[in-house]
């Protein structure tokens, strides 16, 4: 499952779905089989989006003053007129 910080939960679980029911049609109603195709064309998608994830946490919950002030001032940044 993809963290709530990648943003991609919907998105994976509704696409998990599809391709759980396509993979199923395709190996004949083999479960296991399905199973363990889904896993193997799912699992490089999952893995990107839970590092994307563990790396945006890091701005969403600063953990130190420092990492607060930075956050602000990316934010202050953002709303600015003057800076792109």
């Amino acid at each position: 499952c993809p963290t709530l910080y990648s943003g991609m939960g919907s998105s994976t679980g509704m696409a998990g779905g599809e391709l759980l029911g396509t993979v199923f049609e395709q190996h004949g109603g083999s479960l296991e089989d399905a199973l363990t195709d889904w896993e193997r064309r799912l699992r490089p998608y999952t893995t990107s989006f839970q590092d994307i994830g563990a790396k945006a946490c890091r701005l969403f919950p600063p953990r130190t003053p420092a990492g607060m002030f930075g956050r602000r001032a990316m934010i202050a940044g953002r709303r600015s007129s003057v800076l792109p």
